[in-house]
């Protein structure tokens, strides 16, 4: 299977507000939300290519910034819809909630987060 390649369309972006020069320890700074249609099902490519265009996943040990593993234990990462077939040919879709860690990072960076608008 052909790797396939984060298109900027594939792309919606939030910044937070202006990155600070300066960033003491305890806070996020030029942080970006972005959400990416995933047409394999493989985390690894979305953590190289961000990484590649300068936007490394926060908990990204292989990645990331050393800097912000001090905010999460794990890779910003999160599935909100999964759809799939089934082996008898119909279709499911399974919705799930931003975790409350995630949404804790979103607050220290300050971006505002809305499934329904994202």
């Amino acid at each position: 299977m052909a790797e396939k390649k984060v298109k900027k369309e594939d792309l919606v972006k939030k910044k937070s507000g202006p990155a600070s020069a300066k960033a003491s320890a305890g806070e996020l700074d030029q942080v970006t939300l972005f959400r990416v249609k995933l047409h394999t099902g493989r985390t690894h490519q979305i953590r190289l290519h961000l990484a590649h265009i300068g936007h490394p996943i926060i908990g990204d040990a292989l990645y990331g910034r050393k800097e912000d593993l001090q905010f999460l234990n794990r890779q910003f990462l999160h599935a909100y819809k999964l759809k799939f077939q089934l082996p008898d040919g119909s279709w499911i879709e399974l919705f799930s909630e931003l975790p409350e860690d995630l949404n804790q990072i979103l607050k220290k960076a300050n971006i505002t987060y809305d499934s329904q608008k994202f």
